[in-house]
């Protein structure tokens, strides 16, 4: 399609004078121009334009429905004189709700064509005739509005449901009609235009904000669009086509989205940017656990190329934007690892769990022979150590820690109970949120905690890892009747705190420092925290980085003594749960956040924090919200309170 010259539009002043600007809210620099729906009327985006954050102004496109335009071209050529009266050269930022969206999207092509540069493309609720839909989505739209149809007419009184039947069948031969005809059937001369518009090729990225409910139109924007551009850039409103600019929540939610981006544009957005080396992350995980699928969420939206190689049922696949994902089995996991990498050509393997860095450590030890590219990638993103080596590690760098040191027999701990003294702490390696992990406050209870954390899963509990958690690894302990690899620690007293950072090739990108306020457990992950600056646990996380060359994410658990000292517990070289804060933005120092949804399980979560949600990804918040549910059940409830308590009487 050969789109006109904005150049060749002001030929005549009656012409321009169809279209005007209409200033919605004042500002300095870069203005976002908006173009509103199908009544073209720019009071519509008032609200829109008073709920975005950013200091630019907000200016509406009016244009005169009673005028007579050619296509949507002329339209679009007209809007970009009256545009470049107000901005004479770009880059521009540029948007559109419903019909109003389609206009933008003319105009980006036409400035570029001239030679101009587009910032940002906002299309919200774009529309599009029927007659351009792809057929296939064409033909399900269309049985899905006669099922609707024949399920209500089936409910009236015969009478009625003949005159309703004779109409629908009226509208059905219309559309039939329309489509065949190029749609160019309409009420009105902008419908006719709307009808005949079919969006041009576009390479350039744009920003898709779609509505979750489809009932006004039938068909998802995202499908529709997704087959015409290539660079498309999809945001979710809990919202219909409706209501996505008229009710307040909806509104506030858009200019969320569009603040995001804009922020992301000109460089304001402190969190976390693709860079060489790190610019297409994967993702694999063998728990389904839902700050995997933030993460994802969080790296796509800031830009990064993301897949992911994920069991089935994940929380991922409420992640709209991710490239690519592929499936983990049970049974062939390796094979399934080997393919996922091979296919989705990551830069950085990114392991969310403890499982993962085991399977990627023996798909390194196999690929080295057969694929060294493939052995060299896994190395440089992995980084497998012992709790008792990276205790060495840290006293060699001066790290105040804790003595740790691998044992192997109950006496160890004996002896040291009487040398040391109580309380010890007694962990295993590979464990997570407080697995594997024991207090032992009184001599009496040291022959049951070995027993418990040394001795092989009982057959009932390796069968429920296996079954529900995807643990394999308890059942193998079981089956060989081998225990995990125990370290003894010395006991800290102090506030639990921890550090998330993320690095490429021992070089930190960033970090965020956290105060524990609230935990699953008392021994289990953090479900509440508090934002904080601490230089000695930035400077030991800073340190390790380094020394260990590590790349991606990584989690350091710290105790804060009372004099303020930072001891260093241990360290998890993969994403923890509160990765996604290094791409979300730093907050400020003191911020409570609590996190989502982990602390909505809990009953007490303190009233000042504020629910960590994904804002910007509703659909992964409905999924947070359902793991909510599903633990509130009665029957969860008391089997999550029972195992709490069995291990308040073992272990603490």
């Amino acid at each position: 399609m050969t789109r006109p010259l904005a150049a060749d539009a002001g030929a005549t002043a009656a012409k321009v004078g169809r279209v005007d600007l209409k200033i919605l809210r004042e500002g300095e620099g870069t203005p976002l121009f908006l173009v509103p729906g199908l009544g073209c009327a720019p009071e519509e985006l008032r609200a829109l334009a008073e709920a975005l954050a950013a200091k630019e102004g907000t200016i509406g496109i009016a244009i005169d429905t009673d005028a007579r335009f050619a296509s949507v071209e002329e339209m679009a050529a007209l809007a970009i004189v009256r545009v470049r009266s107000r901005q004479p050269n770009g880059p521009y930022r540029l948007g559109g709700y419903s019909f109003g969206a389609l206009v933008a999207f003319e105009m980006a092509g036409q400035l570029i064509a001239a030679g101009e540069s587009i910032e940002h493309l906002f299309l919200i609720e774009p529309a599009l005739d029927e007659s351009h839909w792809p057929r296939n989505i064409w033909l399900r739209a269309l049985a899905r509005r006669s099922a609707v149809q024949i399920s209500r007419i089936a409910t009236m009184r015969p009478a009625a449901a003949s005159a309703e039947l004779a109409l629908r069948t009226r509208r059905l031969a219309a559309r039939f009609r329309s489509r065949a005809g190029g749609g160019v059937t309409g009420t009105t001369p902008i419908r006719r235009l709307f009808g005949r518009y079919r969006p041009g090729p576009y390479t350039q990225k744009i920003v898709l904000i779609a509505a979750i409910h489809d009932r006004h139109f039938g068909v998802d924007p995202a499908a529709l669009w997704r087959g015409l551009v290539q660079n498309v850039s999809l945001r979710r409103i809990e919202a219909d086509h409706l209501s996505i600019l008229r009710d307040p929540d909806s509104v506030a939610a858009v200019a969320a989205v569009i603040d995001h981006e804009i922020a992301l544009g000109d460089g304001r957005w402190p969190g976390l940017r693709p860079m060489t080396g790190f610019q297409r992350p994967m993702l694999v995980t063998t728990m389904r656990w839902f700050s995997t699928a933030r993460l994802g969420q969080a790296l796509e939206e800031a830009g990064f190329a993301v897949s992911a190689c994920r069991p089935p049922r994940h929380p991922l696949e409420d992640v709209e934007g991710i490239d690519a994902q592929f499936p983990l089995s049970r049974s062939t996991p390796l094979r399934d690892l080997r393919t996922a990498i091979a296919r989705a050509g990551p830069d950085l393997i990114v392991p969310d769990d403890e499982h993962a860095i085991r399977l990627l450590g023996k798909l390194a030890e196999r690929a080295r022979m057969q694929d060294p590219a493939m052995a060299a990638l896994i190395d440089r993103s992995l980084r497998i150590m012992s709790r008792s080596d990276l205790a060495a590690t840290a006293e060699s760098l001066g790290i105040a820690t804790p003595r740790t040191r691998a044992i192997d027999c109950r006496e160890v701990v004996d002896d040291s109970a009487s040398r040391e003294g109580l309380p010890l702490v007694l962990k295993t390696d590979g464990s997570w949120g407080g697995r594997g992990v024991a207090i032992i406050r009184d001599r009496e209870s040291i022959a049951e905690i070995w027993r418990s954390i040394a001795q092989p899963p009982p057959l009932w509990r390796a069968l429920k890892r296996m079954i529900v958690d995807r643990d394999n690894l308890s059942f193998v302990q079981w089956a060989r009747q081998s225990g995990p690899a125990i370290n003894l620690q010395s006991f800290v007293v102090g506030r639990p705190a921890i550090v998330t950072g993320a690095s490429l090739d021992g070089r930190l990108l960033g970090l965020v420092c956290m105060e524990v306020e609230e935990s699953a457990s008392a021994t289990g992950p953090a479900t509440v925290v508090r934002i904080i600056e601490h230089a000695g646990m930035s400077n030991t996380a800073t340190r390790l980085i380094a020394e260990l060359g590590l790349s991606g994410f990584s989690g350091f658990d710290f105790m804060l003594r009372p004099d303020g000292e930072a001891i260093l517990i241990e360290m998890n070289a993969r994403a923890t749960p509160t990765a996604h804060l290094l791409l979300e933005g730093f907050q400020a120092s003191g911020a409570m956040l609590a996190l989502f949804p982990q602390s909505v399980m809990t009953p007490h979560v303190r009233p000042i924090a504020t629910l960590d949600l994904p804002v910007r990804a509703p659909i992964l918040t409905r999924r947070g919200l359902a793991m909510v549910g599903r633990e509130q059940r009665p029957s969860v409830r008391v089997a999550h309170a029972l195992r709490d308590w069995l291990a308040v009487k073992r272990f603490q």
